[in-house]
């Protein structure tokens, strides 16, 4: 018995391992991922309102708003490079901060060309440049996501699969257990009533006569 509560001990730990694997660590990741992706998106719509608005007051409030949205997703990003751990993802998330970096820099250079006053060549650099800087930056991040969801469908596959196990090797000591505890106890009841036909064998034979 102290064998199958030591097997189960072990296999609830390491299902309990793989559990928090996919809650903790891999659904926080796709979660930051998804912000971040979110917060790109937010300071897009606001680089076109900047470029549109001509109303100084409230294109400085969105500028305001932009650098909050920036600050934002830079927190994101540092949590992000801190929590990926394995090594395609860390390699996917190396490559995401090149062209987050990239990113960064037309952002930069579009925003100094906006409260420049050269809203057209801002524009022209919204439509190209910065869009395809945009793109490649989110799709790199899609990409780091999906391998996130593929990670955490393997693991929770394995979990099933562990746990399916156990409980067939828990059945199978416990099998065993309630076997052995059969034979020990039928031999422990041929002993006695062996040892007592013996003895009545025996007086018997000393008796009476």
């Amino acid at each position: 018995m102290i064998g199958i509560g030591l097997y189960s001990s072990l296999s609830l730990h390491a299902v309990k391992n793989n559990i928090n694997d996919i809650s903790t660590n891999l659904i926080f990741q796709i979660t930051q991922i998804n912000s971040i992706m979110n917060n790109v998106s937010i300071v897009s719509s606001e680089f076109i309102n900047i470029v549109i608005d001509t109303d100084n007051k409230q294109r400085k409030n969105e500028l305001q708003r932009i650098s909050a949205y920036r600050q934002k997703e830079n927190k994101l990003f540092e949590i992000l490079i801190k929590k990926v751990s394995d090594e395609k993802g860390m390699a996917l998330v190396k490559a995401a901060a090149e062209l987050r970096n990239t990113y960064v820099q037309v952002s930069d250079k579009f925003i100094g060309l906006v409260t420049g006053g050269q809203i057209q060549d801002a524009l022209q650099l919204m439509f190209g440049e910065l869009r395809q800087a945009q793109s490649a930056y989110l799709q790199s991040l899609d990409d780091l996501v999906t391998v996130m969801e593929e990670r955490s469908l393997a693991a929770s596959v394995h979990t099933d699969k562990q746990a399916s196990a156990a409980e067939i090797y828990i059945l199978i000591l416990l099998g065993g257990f309630l076997i052995l505890s059969v034979l020990i106890s039928f031999f422990t009841i041929c002993s006695i009533t062996g040892s007592e036909d013996k003895d009545l064998a025996l007086g018997r034979s000393h008796g009476p006569g």
